[in-house]
């Protein structure tokens, strides 16, 4: 691979070609709590996903994305008197 051909690629690449990445297209929904029904809808939450950039070419090099995060967001529920 010559400059110009890892400069085109690292433009083009997506996360579907970074190994670390694999399958995370696979996760859609997490459940809402610890004990879910996998057939009732209203137990599960749709994941937001945004595609960041997985590379970008920067000062010659090709700058990769090495970490995949979740940010999951917890709150206790449940009534006063019994939570």
């Amino acid at each position: 691979m010559n400059y110009s051909e890892l400069a085109s690629y690292c433009n083009q690449v997506s996360s579907s070609r970074v190994l670390i990445f694999d399958g995370h297209q696979q996760v859609t929904h997490v459940g809402k709590f610890g004990n879910i029904d996998p057939t009732v809808e209203d137990d599960w939450v749709a994941i937001d996903t945004n595609e960041a950039p997985i590379a970008s070419w920067n000062n010659e090099k090709c700058d990769i994305a090495a970490v995949l995060t979740y940010n999951i967001i917890t709150l206790e529920v449940g009534a006063t008197i019994n939570p």
